[in-house]
Protein backbone atom coordinates (compact mmCIF):
# COMPACT_ATOMS: atom_id res chain seq x y z
CA UNK A 1 0.00 0.00 0.00
CA UNK A 2 2.83 2.38 0.84
CA UNK A 3 4.51 1.64 -2.49
CA UNK A 4 1.27 2.36 -4.35
CA UNK A 5 0.82 5.64 -2.48
CA UNK A 6 4.44 6.63 -3.22
CA UNK A 7 3.96 5.81 -6.91
CA UNK A 8 0.79 7.92 -7.04
CA UNK A 9 2.54 10.86 -5.36
CA UNK A 10 5.44 10.62 -7.81
CA UNK A 11 3.02 10.56 -10.74
CA UNK A 12 1.14 13.58 -9.38
CA UNK A 13 4.41 15.43 -8.77
CA UNK A 14 5.48 14.64 -12.33
CA UNK A 15 2.27 16.07 -13.76
CA UNK A 16 2.45 19.17 -11.58
CA UNK A 17 6.09 19.84 -12.37
CA UNK A 18 5.71 19.11 -16.07
CA UNK A 19 7.84 21.59 -17.99
CA UNK A 20 6.82 23.26 -21.21
CA UNK A 21 10.38 22.62 -22.43
CA UNK A 22 9.57 18.92 -22.75
CA UNK A 23 8.54 18.01 -26.31
CA UNK A 24 4.95 16.90 -26.83
CA UNK A 25 4.42 13.16 -27.08
CA UNK A 26 1.48 12.22 -29.28
CA UNK A 27 0.50 8.64 -28.49
CA UNK A 28 -2.61 6.58 -28.04
CA UNK A 29 -3.19 5.10 -24.62
CA UNK A 30 -5.96 2.85 -25.99
CA UNK A 31 -6.52 1.63 -29.55
CA UNK A 32 -8.79 -1.40 -29.67
CA UNK A 33 -11.94 -2.96 -31.05
CA UNK A 34 -14.16 -4.56 -28.42
CA UNK A 35 -14.40 -8.25 -29.28
CA UNK A 36 -18.00 -8.50 -28.06
CA UNK A 37 -19.55 -5.31 -29.45
CA UNK A 38 -17.25 -4.53 -32.37
CA UNK A 39 -16.96 -0.93 -31.16
CA UNK A 40 -13.75 0.99 -31.77
CA UNK A 41 -12.19 2.69 -28.73
CA UNK A 42 -9.29 5.12 -28.95
CA UNK A 43 -7.94 7.32 -26.15
CA UNK A 44 -5.03 9.74 -26.43
CA UNK A 45 -2.43 10.05 -23.70
CA UNK A 46 -3.01 12.56 -20.92
CA UNK A 47 -0.95 15.67 -21.50
CA UNK A 48 -0.33 18.96 -19.73
CA UNK A 49 -0.80 21.49 -22.54
CA UNK A 50 -1.01 24.80 -20.67
CA UNK A 51 -0.75 26.77 -17.48
CA UNK A 52 -2.73 29.56 -15.82
CA UNK A 53 -1.34 32.58 -13.95
CA UNK A 54 -1.28 30.56 -10.69
CA UNK A 55 0.87 27.89 -12.41
CA UNK A 56 -1.96 25.32 -12.41
CA UNK A 57 -1.59 22.90 -15.31
CA UNK A 58 -4.29 22.25 -17.88
CA UNK A 59 -4.50 18.52 -18.60
CA UNK A 60 -6.27 17.27 -21.74
CA UNK A 61 -7.01 13.99 -23.48
CA UNK A 62 -9.36 12.85 -26.25
CA UNK A 63 -11.58 9.82 -26.79
CA UNK A 64 -12.87 8.49 -30.07
CA UNK A 65 -15.65 5.92 -30.17
CA UNK A 66 -17.08 4.32 -33.29
CA UNK A 67 -19.84 1.83 -33.99
CA UNK A 68 -19.07 -0.07 -37.17
CA UNK A 69 -22.07 -1.87 -38.68
CA UNK A 70 -22.57 -2.86 -42.30
CA UNK A 71 -19.65 -0.63 -43.39
CA UNK A 72 -21.34 2.44 -41.83
CA UNK A 73 -19.34 4.13 -39.14
CA UNK A 74 -20.86 6.29 -36.41
CA UNK A 75 -17.89 8.19 -34.95
CA UNK A 76 -17.98 10.23 -31.73
CA UNK A 77 -15.18 12.40 -30.36
CA UNK A 78 -14.87 13.68 -26.79
CA UNK A 79 -12.61 16.29 -25.20
CA UNK A 80 -11.68 15.59 -21.56
CA UNK A 81 -10.17 18.49 -19.67
CA UNK A 82 -9.06 19.14 -16.09
CA UNK A 83 -6.78 21.22 -13.92
CA UNK A 84 -5.30 20.78 -10.49
CA UNK A 85 -6.58 24.21 -9.56
CA UNK A 86 -9.91 23.97 -7.73
CA UNK A 87 -12.51 25.45 -10.08
CA UNK A 88 -15.47 23.59 -8.58
CA UNK A 89 -17.40 20.58 -9.85
CA UNK A 90 -17.41 18.87 -13.23
CA UNK A 91 -20.68 17.74 -14.81
CA UNK A 92 -22.57 20.94 -13.90
CA UNK A 93 -24.86 22.69 -16.43
CA UNK A 94 -23.09 26.07 -16.36
CA UNK A 95 -19.62 24.62 -17.08
CA UNK A 96 -17.94 25.47 -20.37
CA UNK A 97 -14.65 25.54 -22.27
CA UNK A 98 -13.72 28.43 -24.54
CA UNK A 99 -10.93 27.83 -27.05
CA UNK A 100 -9.19 30.77 -28.69
CA UNK A 101 -7.31 30.03 -31.88
CA UNK A 102 -4.23 31.81 -33.23
CA UNK A 103 -6.45 33.61 -35.76
CA UNK A 104 -8.47 35.06 -32.80
CA UNK A 105 -11.59 32.95 -33.53
CA UNK A 106 -13.20 31.60 -30.37
CA UNK A 107 -15.41 28.55 -29.94
CA UNK A 108 -17.39 27.66 -26.84
CA UNK A 109 -18.14 24.12 -25.72
CA UNK A 110 -21.07 23.79 -23.35
CA UNK A 111 -22.93 20.81 -21.91
CA UNK A 112 -20.31 19.15 -19.71
CA UNK A 113 -21.47 15.51 -19.95
CA UNK A 114 -19.27 14.10 -17.19
CA UNK A 115 -20.80 12.85 -13.96
CA UNK A 116 -20.91 15.44 -11.20
CA UNK A 117 -17.59 15.34 -9.36
CA UNK A 118 -16.56 17.98 -6.84
CA UNK A 119 -13.07 16.74 -6.07
CA UNK A 120 -10.05 18.86 -6.95
CA UNK A 121 -8.98 17.97 -10.51
CA UNK A 122 -12.47 16.85 -11.59
CA UNK A 123 -12.55 16.06 -15.31
CA UNK A 124 -15.08 17.82 -17.55
CA UNK A 125 -16.08 16.03 -20.77
CA UNK A 126 -17.48 17.56 -23.96
CA UNK A 127 -18.82 15.83 -27.06
CA UNK A 128 -17.36 17.41 -30.21
CA UNK A 129 -19.70 17.93 -33.17
CA UNK A 130 -18.53 18.02 -36.79
CA UNK A 131 -18.13 21.81 -37.04
CA UNK A 132 -16.12 22.09 -33.82
CA UNK A 133 -14.02 19.06 -34.71
CA UNK A 134 -13.20 20.57 -38.12
CA UNK A 135 -11.93 23.77 -36.46
CA UNK A 136 -9.85 21.82 -33.94
CA UNK A 137 -8.27 19.78 -36.77
CA UNK A 138 -7.16 22.87 -38.68
CA UNK A 139 -6.25 25.62 -36.20
CA UNK A 140 -3.52 26.16 -33.63
CA UNK A 141 -4.69 27.10 -30.16
CA UNK A 142 -3.60 30.26 -28.36
CA UNK A 143 -5.46 29.94 -25.04
CA UNK A 144 -8.24 28.05 -23.26
CA UNK A 145 -10.72 29.17 -20.61
CA UNK A 146 -12.03 26.35 -18.41
CA UNK A 147 -15.15 27.15 -16.37
CA UNK A 148 -16.44 24.73 -13.77
CA UNK A 149 -19.15 25.27 -11.16
CA UNK A 150 -17.35 27.85 -8.98
CA UNK A 151 -14.67 29.63 -11.03
CA UNK A 152 -12.94 29.86 -14.36
CA UNK A 153 -9.30 30.11 -15.27
CA UNK A 154 -7.50 31.12 -18.47
CA UNK A 155 -4.61 28.96 -19.65
CA UNK A 156 -1.76 29.86 -21.97
CA UNK A 157 -0.99 26.92 -24.24
CA UNK A 158 2.47 25.30 -24.51
CA UNK A 159 1.63 23.14 -27.54
CA UNK A 160 -0.57 25.14 -29.96
CA UNK A 161 -0.81 22.20 -32.39
CA UNK A 162 -1.75 19.62 -29.74
CA UNK A 163 -5.38 19.31 -30.87
CA UNK A 164 -4.42 19.07 -34.56
CA UNK A 165 -1.86 16.33 -33.95
CA UNK A 166 -3.93 14.37 -31.45
CA UNK A 167 -7.10 14.30 -33.56
CA UNK A 168 -5.01 13.26 -36.56
CA UNK A 169 -3.61 10.41 -34.46
CA UNK A 170 -7.14 9.34 -33.48
CA UNK A 171 -8.17 9.33 -37.15
CA UNK A 172 -5.34 7.04 -38.30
Amino acid sequence: MKKLMLLMLLLLFGLLSYSQDVPAVYELKTDEIDEFTGKLKKTSNLMGIGEDKLKNRLIVYFNKRADIKDSITNERYYLNILTYGDLGCSGVDKNYVMIKFDNDDVIKLENDISKINCKTSATSRYKLDGEILAKLKLNNIQSIRLRQSEHYSDFNIFYPDFFINTIQLLDN
